[in-house]
C-alpha cells in the first residue's frame, strides 16, 4: 500500500510583524491534517503562541497550545522571557529555515 503525505521542510511565512512556521503532516489521500503545529516565532525561531491542527480539510479541529489567548499573551510572554534569560537564552527552537524574522 502507497501511502500519499506530505511533510513539511522549510514552511513559513513574514508579515509586517510576525513570523508563522507550520510543522506536521498532511495526508493527502484521507485529505486531512495529521497534527499540523502552526506557531508565532520569536527572534530565535522558538515558538511564543501554538496551535495544533488536526482532521479533515473540510472541517479541522483545532486545539490551542495556548488556551487563555491574546488577553494574557504579554503577560506570558514576560515570563517566556525571564525563563529563557535564567536558561542562559536556550530555547526549543521550532523552525530554523530560510525565512527571516521582521525587522
Amino acid at each position: 500500500m502507497i501511502k500519499w503525505e506530505a511533510y513539511d521542510r522549510d514552511c513559513a511565512l513574514a508579515t509586517q510583524h510576525n513570523r508563522v512556521a507550520l510543522r506536521g503532516k498532511l495526508n493527502l489521500v484521507r485529505e486531512c491534517y495529521d497534527n499540523v503545529t502552526v506557531a508565532i516565532l520569536d527572534d530565535k525561531g522558538c515558538a511564543t503562541i501554538t496551535q495544533t491542527i488536526n482532521g479533515p480539510f473540510s472541517s479541522p479541529q483545532s486545539c490551542t497550545v495556548n488556551p487563555i489567548g491574546p488577553l494574557t499573551t504579554p503577560i506570558f510572554n514576560l515570563f517566556r522571557k525571564v525563563e529563557r534569560f535564567v536558561k542562559d537564552g536556550k530555547c526549543d527552537v521550532f523552525y530554523n529555515g530560510s525565512v527571516q524574522q521582521p525587522r
